[in-house]
């Protein structure tokens, strides 16, 4: 016995179809409008430098101490990293 399955089934939309795109976007004076939308901040520009990467094991608790503390002061675990390795190997 085999079940016949249509792999064209119709399903039903849920998105509402706006009969024009004016009526999506919104109207002309609205785009005038300053946008409601919080502004983003600027990001600073890094430059492009080679990266490789570095894997390694550490203790979950460390691991959690940092990630907290990284966070709180709104640091990349990465950028901290890379700051604490190269204040190690700075000049050499």
């Amino acid at each position: 016995m085999s079940k016949k399955m249509s792999l064209t089934s119709s399903r039903p939309s849920l998105a509402v179809v706006p009969e024009n795109a004016d009526d999506f976007i919104g109207s002309p004076e609205a785009s005038s409008l300053p946008s409601q939308a919080a502004p983003k901040p600027e990001k600073k520009a890094t430059p492009k430098v080679r990266t490789q990467r570095l894997t390694f094991d550490i203790p979950a608790d460390l691991h959690k101490r940092m990630r907290r503390d990284c966070f709180d002061r709104d640091v990349s675990m990465t950028a901290e990293l890379t700051a604490l390795i190269e204040s190690k190997w700075r000049g050499r």
